[in-house]
Parts: C-alpha cells; structure tokens; sequence
C-alpha cells in the first residue's frame, strides 16, 4: 500500500498518495514559471477540487496519480502557458470544454449582475436581456420583481476567474484564468457591488415591510368581509363548505405574509439561508393550495345557492289597475332588482323572487305615470347567483323612463314619435330594434344608456360623463358642464354619427376632445 499524506487544495482537506503529492507540486511549480503569474493559482486550486468532485474524490478523499493524470489533461501542461496567444482551436482539442454554470456577472452589471449574467451564459447581448426584463414586468403587472429578488439570492455571483470561465462555458486552464483575471477586478467589484447590495436591499427590504402590513390588513378585513359567506351557507346548508372558503382564503394570506417576511429578512441581511428558501418555497406552495382550494370550495358554494335558488324561485302575480295600466305613459322606477317593460295589450305586473322573502313591491298610479318601489328587501343575503330575482311589466308604450336606482330598467322598444329617458343612476337598456325619431337623454355622471338596435333621428344629450350606446344617429346635440377630458366626466358615445354640436360648437377635430368622446364604428354610414 502506497504512503499517504495531507493536502489542502482551496482550503478543502484531502488524502493523497505521496507520489502523487510530488507529480502535483512540481506541476503547479511549472505553472508558476512558465505563466509567470502567481495570481491565478487560486483559481486553479479551485478547479482542481472541482475535476477532484468530478472524479468522485470529495472532502478528505484520497487523491491518486491516476487524478493527477486528469487534471493536468483538462488544465494544460504548464508549456502552453508561455504564450497566451497559443492556438485557441488546438487546445480545445487538447481540453474539453466545461458544462455550464449560471453565476451573477456583478462587474457588467447594473443592479446585481443577474441580468449580465445570464446574458453570458446565453451568449446574447445584455441589452436584450434587460429589455426582455422590462417588458416581462409590463406583461406580468410586476411579478417579475420578486422572482428577480429570489434569482438575486439563488443565483451566485462570480467571485473570481473559475466562475467566470464556468459561466461562459469556456476551457479552464491557467492561460484562460489569466485571461480572465486581467479583464476582472474581483476584489474592487466586491466592494461596490456590497454597497449596491445595501442600499438595493435597504430601499426593497422597506417595500417588503410594508407589503406585510399590508398583508395583516387585508386579512383582518377579508375575514371580516368573508363572514358574510356564512349567510349564503346557510342560506344553501352548506356549512362545512363556507368553512372550506375561509380556511382556503387564510391559507393565501398566511402564505403571503409568509413570503414577504423573509424575503425582507433576505434583504436587509443581503444573504438567504436553507430555512430562508425553503420557506419562500412552502409559502409559494401554500398559496397555490389556498387558490385551488378557493376555486373548488367556491365553485361548489355557487352550484349549491344557484340550486336552492332555482328552488326557491316564485312568480307572482301583482294586482293592479287593469285601467289604469293601460294609460301610463311614463314610468318611474326605484328598485334593487332588474325591471323589464314589455309592451303588451295585457296589462300585468309579475315579480319573481325568492319565496321566503316577504312580498314589499309597492306600485302607484298618478295620472299617466306609473310609480314602483322596491327598496326594503333585506341585504342579508349578498351573492351573485341572487340575480334571479326580476320584476317583468306588462303594459302600453311609454314615452319617458324615469330611474333613481342602481339597477337594470329593460325597455323592450318599438318605432316612436317621441321618448325621455331620465337616470340618476343605473344603467337603462332598450332592446330590439327600433326607430326614434327624437330621443332626449338625461343622465348623471356614471348611468349607462344601451341602445345597440335603435336607430334616432334627433338626440338631444345632457350628460356629464359615462356611455350612450346607440346604433345610429342622424343629429346628436350633446349638452355637457364640468368635463374634464381623460376623466370620467367626459360623455361616451358610441354610435354612426353623421350630424354632432356639443355645447352648441360642431363636433370636429379640433373640439373632440372636449367633453365628448365619440366613438365611430362606421363613419361612411350615412
């Protein structure tokens, strides 16, 4: 058995055969001679544990000529090393190149180099790496900077000349770790990159902080908010699924605040540990369970209360006026359900809602006018499916609608004279097709007016601000005060317009942008 001995190569311990310790000091003797440069035996001390772990020798293995055979293959015989402009294309044959590495270029660097790195691993400019960087933060609406973020602590940087020719996947022998070290600043880039690394993680840490704040209110008052889940559970017998909705909700939370905790520790600290990663890898983890058990839990929520409320479903017939009914001409609508006017020859009003609530619909006759109110319906039930409830009327053909609530108003049309519309809020649609001759609409700063299918002659327009949405329009005379262009007080009409004055002015280029925003779909319409 051959005599072994001690070794320390890169400040990592090793066995190694007394012979083989001679054949190794006498080449790294040679490669002190020939390269004349005592600098980049660092760096091949470093390569030479990483041949050794390439090898199978690790820490405190016994290192045999049969290694030393390899590494002065893969590292050059110190020869070449005489001249560095050696014929790059025969050592290549002589040297195999290595695989890859991904390390932080911090010297090309803007910010931590993760850009300028990953540039050289994939031989690109890093120009296009940096503008691939800004447009994924536009398309992920800044999701991209906390990836960035973790890459910065994942991603190590390069420290000396190995990692450099690692990452660019180049041969590593003597002359190119000269190379290397001549074009690279290790220790000055080290100490400025430290003081980025401070004030980048000083400036975000902060952010972070303030994310998880955040953090803490928005779960306080979502778990407020979810109490409400309860009712409609309930409301569906489906306790255990509300449950599921909360707990699921909390999950996001907790792994939210989860992640931004120590990714601020990360960044005030400027280093992550295992416990750090593995924690933003759990967090991550938890949330994606939070949002399926979200989806699931609240997907079943939704097909359990649609389907009790299809159950639960009545349409009532209201008692009127038959005669009366028959001469409204205007109707004024209050209410927080959606409201359909059909003209009919039979007068009737049908309200459709749940059975358990308490009929509270009040109709009044005054004259021509037709006064509905439907306001005190209890709010302790508050879910989307709960849109099912509608009051359908029945009745002659209006010429004015008038709509103080937050709801719907369906107006079936047919070809007029003359109609008003009114809103002080709401939305008021008019379905099929039909010819106005002379519509007036009056709406406040957010009413909506949809009109796809109507065609009008003459439209006077008082608005401050939200959509009009006509087919056609012959003549538009828009009436408009305390617009502000770019905001929500500017007025919205979509509609094939041949004939437009706002505020007494002719709509053209030089007064569209004041007040009216006209959206044209067919300018040859007329």
């Amino acid at each position: 058995m051959k005599e072994i001995t001690r070794i320390h190569l890169a400040k990592i311990p090793y066995e190694i055969e007394i012979s083989a310790k001679k054949r190794l000091e006498k080449y790294l003797k040679d490669l002190k001679i020939y390269s004349g440069d005592e600098g980049i035996f660092e760096d091949v001390e470093i390569r030479i544990t990483e041949i050794l772990a390439e090898l199978g020798v690790k820490e405190n293995g016994v290192i045999t000529e049969k290694e030393i055979s390899k590494i002065e293959t893969q590292i050059g015989s110190p020869e070449v090393f005489q001249d560095l402009n050696f014929d790059s294309e025969n050592e290549e044959i002589r040297v195999p190149k290595i695989s890859k590495k991904l390390f932080r270029d911090e010297q090309n660097g803007m910010i931590s180099g993760v850009a300028a790195g990953l540039a050289q691993y994939l031989n690109i400019d890093t120009v296009w790496v940096r503008l691939a960087l800004i447009l994924a933060f536009f398309a992920s609406f800044g999701v991209v900077v906390p990836v960035y973020i973790l890459s910065i602590f994942i991603i190590p940087a390069a420290k000396n000349a190995n990692d450099i020719l690692r990452l660019r996947g180049e041969v590593i022998t003597a002359s190119t770790i000269r190379e290397v070290n001549e074009e690279y600043d290790f220790e000055k880039n080290a100490a400025r990159n430290l003081k980025i690394a401070r004030i980048f993680g000083i400036i975000f840490g902060t952010f972070a902080i303030f994310a998880f704040l955040g953090g803490i209110l928005a779960m306080f008052f979502g778990n407020w908010a979810l109490i409400r889940i309860n009712e409609v559970a309930d409301f569906a017998n489906v306790k255990n699924i509300a449950i599921g909705v909360m707990i699921s909700a909390n999950l996001m939370g907790i792994s939210y605040l989860i992640f931004t905790a120590f990714i601020a520790k990360m960044l005030f600290k400027l280093k992550a540990s295992k416990i750090d990663i593995a924690a933003i890898i759990a967090s991550v983890v938890i949330a994606l369970g939070g949002i399926l058990g979200m989806v699931s839990f609240a997907s079943i929520l939704r097909d359990k209360t649609n389907e009790k409320i299809s159950k639960s479903l009545v349409s009532e017939q209201i008692k009127i006026d038959s005669e009366k009914m028959k001469s409204v001409k205007k109707l004024e609508v209050d209410s927080s359900v959606a409201v359909f006017y059909h003209i009919s020859d039979e007068p009737k009003i049908e309200f459709t809602h749940m059975n358990f609530r308490k009929h509270n619909l009040k109709t009044d006759f005054d004259g021509e006018i037709l006064k509905l109110n439907l306001n005190n319906i209890p709010q302790n039930l508050y879910f989307s499916g709960f849109g099912h409830e509608e009051i359908h009327i029945y009745g002659p053909e209006l010429n004015e609608i008038n709509v103080t609530s937050s709801l719907n108003v369906n107006y079936f049309a047919k070809d007029s004279e003359n109609m008003k519309v009114k809103m002080s809020g709401g939305s008021v649609h008019f379905e099929n097709l039909a010819k106005i001759e002379n519509l007036e609409i009056s709406k406040g700063e957010y009413g909506t007016f949809s009109g796809k299918g109507i065609a009008v002659s003459n439209l006077t327009l008082n608005s401050n601000g939200g959509s009009v949405e006509l087919k056609s329009v012959e003549n538009a005379n828009v009436k408009t005060k305390n617009c502000s262009f770019g905001g929500s007080r500017v007025t919205h009409l979509e509609a094939r317009a041949k004939n437009v004055k706002v505020n007494d002015y002719d709509f053209n280029e030089n007064t569209k942008g004041q007040c009216l925003y006209l959206e044209n779909p067919d300018e040859n319409q007329f």
